[in-house]
């Protein structure tokens, strides 16, 4: 059976990034991963590094050329990179790479909190957003959905107004939807105010998973993952599942 968080990462490149195919590809390989650019000591060698989501930890090269602002109290960046692996060995690191260009998950939430925590008031949440994919980091703890939402044209550019929360049944405008099934359930909530049009567009949301035992204790206590939003063509609420593979919750 097909993975389909890797399925999941392989259409987020593509949407997101685009194909990496071109005439250099064979002289320097470009690879394309997810990943959390992780904030080092003040007097490190280096501002920060990579943890892609595969556990692996990369030095990037070329700190002095892209320097992105971690904000107060924030130590982690998600990222979908596109890089170059050098052929150099850092030390305490599994390799090293110099990055070409990174696409931030817009927004990362860095927990996931619960609805009653927020007041969200779902008649000013009440715009569409499709989760079309989902993709599990093992590695530190992220969940990555790509979500489709509209836009108006002409402000592109606006961050998207996106709200991932954990919820129950009683007390959720969407309690007809929820099953005793075995799967951990979300509800996406988007309001688009400041944007609204008519225009498709795509974001990756981050989340990490603070729950106790993280997304491993997560994985081995759930089949999958059921995400509640509504559907920005139909405007209807819809339950989009994704499950876990036997692989995964080793």
């Amino acid at each position: 059976m097909k993975n389909l968080f890797n399925i999941a990462l392989t259409l987020f490149a593509a949407i997101a990034l685009g194909t990496s195919c071109g005439v250099n590809e064979e002289i320097t390989p470009v690879s394309q991963n997810f990943g959390t650019l992780i904030e080092t000591p003040a007097g490190s060698k280096a501002p920060y590094y990579v943890l892609f989501d595969d556990g692996k930890s990369a030095y990037v090269t070329n700190t002095n050329q892209w320097n992105p602002t971690f904000g107060p109290n924030v130590s982690e960046l998600r990222y979908l990179f596109s890089y170059e692996i050098t052929n150099e060995q850092a030390i305490g690191y599994d390799y090293e790479i110099t990055i070409l260009s990174a696409k931030e998950c817009m927004p990362t939430q860095y927990y996931l909190p619960n609805f009653t925590d927020l007041n969200i008031d779902p008649t000013i949440y009440d715009a569409g957003a499709s989760v079309e994919a989902c993709y599990i980091s093992n590695a530190n703890d992220y969940m990555t959905l790509l979500v489709m939402y509209n836009v108006d044209q002409f402000n592109m550019t606006s961050a998207p107004k996106l709200t991932l929360v954990q919820n129950t049944p009683e007390n959720s405008p969407y309690k007809d939807l929820y099953e005793d099934d075995n799967y951990f359930y979300l509800e996406l909530y988007h309001d688009d105010a400041a944007y609204f049009g008519n225009t498709q567009y795509s974001t990756n949301l981050s989340c990490k998973v603070t729950t106790p035992g993280g997304l491993k204790q997560l994985m081995s206590s759930y089949s999958g993952v059921k995400v509640i939003s509504i559907n920005h063509n139909t405007m209807q609420p819809t339950v989009k599942k994704f499950n876990f593979t036997t692989e995964e919750q080793q």
